[in-house]
């Protein structure tokens, strides 16, 4: 009885703490539809944070990491060749 209870907090404490990391990760963005992500967030709750991080989370990423050229860029060396 009382492991079913821990898995259930342990649950609801990763889920809140996915939802606050997406939240704020929304909050701090300049995206253009801010508000809409924000009321689907107090509306949707977890399903709403799942939803902007392969939506919105992945896609920012994605692009600041071509804008930062973290990734190797293997074009550039048949230029050499």
């Amino acid at each position: 009885m009382f492991t079913l209870f821990y898995l259930f907090l342990m649950l609801f404490i990763v889920s809140s703490v996915f939802w606050l990391w997406m939240f704020i990760d929304c909050l701090i963005s300049d995206k253009k539809d801010k508000l809409i992500w924000i009321a689907l967030f107090l509306f949707l709750h977890f399903i709403a944070a799942v939803i902007y991080f392969f939506m919105a989370y992945n896609n920012d990423r994605e692009i600041s990491d071509q804008l930062s050229g973290e990734r190797y860029d293997t074009s550039r060396e048949k230029e050499f060749d």
